[in-house]
């Protein structure tokens, strides 16, 4: 059963990161000399879907083991970046940033996650995902961030319906006894962005509603001056 599971909710996420490369054509006509930066939460596998022929690619992300296999896989320049939101790039560095369902991430780092207060972690998260914010704006001429919806039925982290009732307090123990069994295994380190607090964080971009079953399901930013 689970297997099956597994197999449907799979289908999904391509299906709806593929609508997200279609989007992404609609909005931006990238050059072949574009400097392309994928930005957090990524192996590289979907950009590299979108931009197969780019050779100017790079990802900054989080975690070590995304960063190894976009450079082993799909040949990406690699940077490993912090919780805190700051990016090691000059202004206007690169052409296209990209950035899927990293900015709500940008929290505290994972030692932390267990021991921190829910009002500690809510405002580092703030803080934090500010900051990111601030330096995609800095770093990229243009842009396109996606972050999931928070009322959403299905929880994009976990893949539990219905989680968004739930107190992170009570979020960490479900999640420490379902990742023993459970199809995605996830860490509770995201802070989910509001529609209102998104477009404060992107003022000069256009925000897009993605729906699947007529339900909200992620918010999208898309910057771009040569449309």
């Amino acid at each position: 059963m689970l297997g099956l599971i597994n197999l449907f909710l799979n289908k999904y996420a391509i299906r709806y990161q593929r609508r997200r490369s279609i989007m992404f054509f609609n909005n931006f006509s990238p050059s072949i000399n574009d400097k392309f930066l994928d930005l957090g939460k990524s192996d590289g596998s979907l950009s590299k879907f979108m931009m197969s022929s780019f050779d100017d690619m790079y990802l900054a992300d989080i975690d070590p083991i995304n960063l190894q296999t976009a450079s082993k896989l799909y040949g990406f320049k690699t940077i490993k970046i912090k919780t805190d939101g700051l990016l090691p790039f000059k202004d206007k560095e690169f052409d296209i940033i990209f950035s899927n369902s990293a900015i709500e991430h940008m929290t505290v780092e994972r030692e932390k996650l267990q021991s921190i207060s829910y009002e500690e972690f809510k405002s580092t998260a703030l803080k934090h995902q500010q900051c990111f914010a601030n330096e995609i704006r800095r770093v990229g001429k243009t842009y396109f961030v996606q972050t999931p919806a928070p009322l959403f039925p299905l929880e994009s982290h976990t893949w539990f319906p219905f989680l968004f009732f739930l107190p992170r307090k009570y979020l960490i123990l479900l999640l420490s006894l379902t990742n023993k069994f459970w199809i995605k295994k996830t860490i509770p380190d995201w802070y989910p962005i509001s529609y209102k607090r998104f477009k404060q964080l992107f003022p000069e971009a256009k925000i897009i509603k993605e729906k699947s079953f007529f339900i909200t399901k992620s918010y999208i930013a898309i910057y771009n001056t040569n449309r």
